[in-house]
């Protein structure tokens, strides 16, 4: 197993990665384009990351971003925040997913940071983290589904604040409102996004749609929200990734 630091040239030779098994044809092909150049353009801003290797193709990484820069609703001094993680589905196991963290965490610490952040939707990697000397520090909602922000600290380090979701505008010119929360570096966005657009022609009488790119920062503390579906401030992630159809939701609420 080799191991390389990211670069905008690793970044070309990237392929679909953990959009694989989530996008497909233009869908697949857009979403990477957008993904890379957001990783180009946040570089200069701190973004780093490490690519684990098999004989030439990329199996699993991590990405990074000074806790300043990065586009969550936390906020620190001098931390880290670990992005993304992944490996691919057949190298998912606890030997080489303990493989990549090792090495992650050996780099940021030489990096001179005094501590990692890490979100583990629902909880599934949380053995994982702390294993590797993460505690949790919060509580949070990732698409429907409790979540926890968790902390390692290298030094005398006060740990992170988080910041709660606000409260979303009621609709201005239909009966509902259809908020959607867009990273483009990460496929599951791209992945809700066309599975609401593609229904737009079924609600446009009734329900406006917003979208947020929530691959700024600034987007997101405006709402303290990162990724998901919402109808009139009620989060349907779940129903939308489940493909059930919006009328049908709205029908249930009413």
């Amino acid at each position: 197993m080799d191991f390389r630091e990211l670069t905008p040239s690793l970044v070309t030779f990237w392929g679909a990665g953990c959009s694989e098994h989530l996008l497909t044809g233009i869908e697949s092909s857009s979403f990477i384009r957008q993904r890379n150049n957001w990783y180009i353009a946040n570089i200069p801003l701190g973004l780093s990351g490490l690519f684990m290797m098999d004989w030439g193709k990329i199996v699993g990484f991590s990405i990074e971003m000074p806790i300043d820069y990065v586009p969550l609703p936390i906020f620190g001094n001098n931390i880290v925040v670990i992005l993304c993680y992944w490996t691919q589905p057949v190298m998912s196991t606890s030997k080489h997913k303990n493989l990549l963290l090792i090495k992650v965490m050996e780099r940021l610490e030489r990096k001179g940071y005094d501590g990692i952040v890490v979100f583990s939707p629902g909880g599934i990697d949380n053995p994982v983290w702390e294993a590797f000397g993460f505690e949790k520090i919060t509580e949070c909602e990732f698409m429907g589904m409790p979540s926890y922000m968790m902390f390692r600290k290298y030094a005398d380090v006060s740990p992170p604040s988080f910041q709660s979701p606000v409260s979303l505008l009621p609709p201005r010119q239909r009966k509902y409102a259809i908020d959607i929360f867009y990273p483009k570096y990460c496929p599951i966005g791209s992945l809700i996004i066309s599975k609401v657009i593609k229904q737009s022609p079924n609600f446009a009488q009734i329900a406006e749609l917003r979208v947020h790119d929530t691959s700024y920062r600034d987007v997101v503390l405006s709402s303290g929200r990162v990724i998901g579906v919402y109808l009139n401030g009620e989060d349907i992630t779940r129903e939308i990734i489940q493909n059930t159809p919006i009328k049908k939701i709205i029908e249930k609420i009413s």
